[in-house]
């Protein structure tokens, strides 16, 4: 449970203190996502439910598709700007 917690918790610092990387940002974001699937794995073979591994594997799915978002947007974003920084998001906004 505690490397669970502590996965999530450096993700979490990562996003909150990271303020110019996006490749970062997102490999925060996915180690969240770590985490949390993480604790639910250890919760779901502890108390022998099944429910915590379908819990999993919907959060897998949901980083699967937030990966290819941001990736997708990166690469946009670079074919336009030839850099990735975050100042050029904020004109992407629209």
């Amino acid at each position: 449970m505690m490397l669970g917690f502590l996965i999530f918790f450096i993700g979490l610092y990562g996003i909150v203190f990271n303020f110019k990387n996006f490749l970062v940002s997102m490999l925060c974001i996915e180690m969240t996502y770590l985490g949390c699937s993480f604790i639910f794995i250890v919760n779901s073979v502890y108390f022998f439910d099944p429910e915590g591994q379908i819990y999993c594997l919907v959060l897998i799915v949901l980083a699967a598709a937030e990966a290819a978002l941001g990736l997708g947007l990166l690469i946009t974003v670079f074919k336009l700007e030839k850099r990735i920084d975050f100042p050029i998001f904020a004109q992407v906004r629209g």
